[in-house]
């Protein structure tokens, strides 16, 4: 979308090439979010730049706008729900297209998507607030469509208060041969 002139990104055959837009409850992001504020929607910020036909991907006029990084694993999951949507806004494939060709897009793409240096989530209303200010929505229906978020990994196991001091060998520094010290002190 950045190559196209101001005009063409502007209309409805290049608006769609961006939709749906992929959303993900605040719940996904982070898993303590409570109340309203868990069910809040984002969508990535790569999609709102070009629908609003805009070149700033840091969507940087826009100050206001709750925004939230992107973590490795998100960026991950969002890759494989839109990686035909960013191959296809970029070079579109024709019908009689390869399988060694259309992986060859995949992987240049995939190069640029994770090379791609502002990219975050944006609240869901906050951009739908403005896109009534912008004429060449006018009449569109920017619909949209749950992204599924591999979860979090689970945090690592805390400490139990048992820890492993030696184990297969004698230490003959007087340590505790093959076995362990609990939290009061009683060599097992």
């Amino acid at each position: 979308a950045a190559e196209l002139n101001t005009n063409d990104a502007k209309s409805p055959r290049e608006i769609t090439k961006w939709l749906p837009l992929f959303t993900v409850t605040y719940n996904q992001l982070d898993p303590t979010g409570e109340g309203d504020v868990g069910n809040d929607r984002w969508i990535p910020s790569f999609q709102a730049a070009p629908i609003l036909a805009i070149k700033d991907l840091e969507l940087s006029q826009y100050t206001a706008w709750s925004k939230r990084a992107f973590t490795n694993r998100e960026k991950m999951c969002i890759w494989r729900v839109t990686r035909r949507m960013l191959a296809e806004a970029e070079k579109p494939t024709p019908l009689n297209s390869t399988v060694k060709g259309l992986v060859a897009l995949d992987a240049e793409t995939q190069t640029k998507f994770f090379a791609m240096e502002h990219v975050f989530w944006i609240k869901l209303s906050d951009f739908m607030d403005i896109v009534p200010r912008y004429p060449h929505l006018a009449g569109l229906h920017l619909r949209t469509q749950p992204a599924y978020l591999d979860p979090p990994p689970p945090d690592p196991p805390k400490p139990n208060g048992v820890h492993l001091i030696q184990s297969g060998f004698t230490n003959v520094n007087g340590g505790l041969p093959n076995g362990v010290l609990t939290p009061n002190g009683i060599h097992h």
